[in-house]
């Protein structure tokens, strides 16, 4: 049973047959604190056998702190909210993901939206290797008092600097420029509307049918074609 599960994450997390250790934390967050709970409807000892699984199996690559993320509390909490309800589940999964230290933060030049398109996601994917690639080798220190500020500071340097995911250009100099574009004034759509509104004035009398009278509804019918 336990090699069919190993089979089964291994397929999921990595279908296209790239290296276990090609995985980043975040990507590990991710499935332990949504897609195992969210998408495999399994439950909850199968769930803990799953993510006990992964931790060997990232522990067995080298991959220290991805396998930590599956034997933490935080796992745990998350995947117990789960259990209480679908609400309880995605208000666990968010808070987790925004503790993460391998999780981007907004910035005053780029706030990640809530929905991506192919290039945000890809931006923020790269960024998140990056982020455990800092932290692994020491660049970013989490213990340290300074460390939200310095992640910040950090996440601004690698947007102005050049990246292979934007064919080499810096994600600002990717976006800006399209940001600054001016857009084009929008069609008054209203006008006829307005004008409408002025013929009829404080009101019409309508026929008793029902119906404009042929004069007013020949000049509005005229207008409204212009």
């Amino acid at each position: 049973m336990q090699a069919m599960l190993r089979w089964t994450l291994l397929g999921w997390l990595v279908p296209d047959g790239d290296p276990l250790v090609a995985l980043s934390a975040a990507e590990v967050e991710r499935f332990c604190w949504y897609e195992l709970p969210r998408k495999w409807h399994a439950d909850t000892p199968e769930q803990r056998r799953a993510v006990a699984v992964l931790a060997d199996l990232l522990t067995g690559v080298g991959r220290v702190r991805a396998a930590a993320v599956c034997t933490s509390g935080t796992t745990a909490q998350v995947l117990a909210a789960w259990q209480c309800s679908e609400e309880a589940g995605f208000a666990a999964y968010r808070k987790a993901a925004a503790a993460s230290p391998t999780t981007p933060p907004d910035v005053p030049e780029l706030s990640w939206g809530q929905v991506m398109g192919t290039r945000e996601a890809l931006a923020r994917a790269s960024f998140e290797r990056r982020l455990e690639q800092a932290l692994d080798e020491g660049e970013l220190d989490l213990d340290a008092r300074t460390f939200p500020a310095a992640r910040r500071r950090f996440v601004q340097h690698w947007l102005a600097t050049a990246q292979p995911v934007f064919e080499g250009r810096a994600l600002l100099a990717a976006v800006l420029p399209v940001m600054e574009e001016s857009a084009a004034a929008p069609v008054d759509t209203a006008e006829p509307l307005r004008w409408l509104l002025e013929q009829i004035g404080e009101g019409v009398t309508l026929t008793q049918a029902g119906y404009l009278p042929r004069e007013r509804e020949c000049l509005i019918s005229t207008g409204l074609a212009r």
